[in-house]
């Protein structure tokens, strides 16, 4: 999402030179950009986790928080497993501060792509007579 790209643009910024001012690393953009990474990765888990609770087929109740809990702690652990495997391995590529700065880039995009996208009508969920019990907003639910 957006808050985490902005921490990771502040986490490890390109050396870039604005007219007298070059924006170097320092420990409050350091300290700035962690705490927006934590903000902004906080900010996916609860809605994703709902999103997978709706959408789970089970019948029983028990059954669909058992599946949507596994599916929950596969992705986790397979995101724990090849985050910092691959984050090393573009690290040692292109060095620390290139590694954030386009993994910056790629979620802003990202979080640009999904808002355009949320604003079409094509995208929109169209609901039946009978679906608005089922699809109220997350924040309400």
């Amino acid at each position: 999402n957006f808050v985490t790209g902005a921490g990771y643009a502040l986490a490890g910024p390109m050396p870039l030179k604005i007219d007298a001012h070059k924006l170097e690393l320092s420990a409050s953009c350091l300290w700035t950009g962690a705490c927006l990474i934590g903000v902004g990765v906080s900010f996916g888990l609860i809605p994703v986790y709902k999103q997978i609770l709706k959408q789970a087929v089970h019948e029983d109740v028990e059954e669909r928080a058992l599946a949507t809990a596994a599916l929950f702690t596969v992705a986790m652990s397979a995101g724990a497993f090849l985050g910092p495997t691959l984050g090393g391995m573009l690290s040692e590529a292109l060095g620390v501060q290139l590694a954030y700065t386009y993994c910056a880039c790629i979620l802003v995009a990202l979080s640009l792509i999904l808002f355009i996208c949320s604003t079409l009508p094509a995208f929109r969920v169209r609901l039946g007579p009978g679906d608005c019990a089922r699809s109220q907003p997350l924040r309400n639910s």
